[in-house]
């Protein structure tokens, strides 16, 4: 079936002072099954009460308690759909609206892609930053990309740091950023304090 899913345990943010006690937010990675290979997915945050209730923002029960999923919208002002934290309005159970990826940097300049290469230890060291100008530590090489050319690996490069490059939203403008993060299969949501 076509609809908003995780297959994904939650990530509970534990107390570092005291390890006997958790905090009280829960994270969820998300994803939509498509029908092509590149599924959409999300990552949301929610409040765990005490008696293991998963609460919105606005403190009402988040979780439809006849599907398990997170309550869709509705036309109900005392129950209008699960509203995670991060969003701007009532995202409900669609993974394309609010969480991080609603909160990704709408200029692709400002979203600053790293990957750790075995040299410097500091990730966010120049020599770490995926982008063409790094040409020199991220090759076609390390990428498996050898028979591309220069403008399909700039491509390549520029779709990795979330450049619509395709023109998946079909805007005109293959210089805007996709605010995608895809799905998280295989991952599960791990909080550092």
């Amino acid at each position: 079936k076509d609809i908003s899913t995780t297959f994904v345990s939650p990530g509970v943010a534990v107390n570092t002072f005291n390890r006997l006690n958790h905090r009280d937010e829960l994270y969820f990675s998300v994803f939509k099954p498509e029908t092509g290979p590149v599924w959409k997915g999300n990552l949301k945050r929610y409040r765990l009460g005490s008696d293991g209730t998963v609460y919105d923002r606005a403190g009402r029960t988040a979780i439809d308690p006849e599907t398990g999923f997170f309550k869709s919208r509705s036309n109900n002002p005392a129950d209008p759909g699960a509203w995670s934290w991060w969003s701007d309005d009532i995202d409900a159970n669609d993974i394309h609206l609010g969480g991080a990826a609603e909160n990704l940097p709408n200029n692709s300049d400002d979203r600053n892609v790293f990957t750790y290469l075995g040299g410097s230890s500091n990730l966010s060291d120049d020599s770490n930053e995926i982008s063409y100008d790094n040409a020199d530590n991220i090759t076609k090489e390390l990428l498996e990309y050898t028979e591309a050319t220069d403008e399909e690996y700039k491509l390549l490069l520029d779709w990795i740091r979330d450049i619509d490059v395709f023109d998946t939203d079909n805007d005109n403008s293959y210089t805007d950023t996709r605010h995608t993060i895809m799905d998280p299969l295989h991952s599960a949501p791990v909080v550092v304090i």
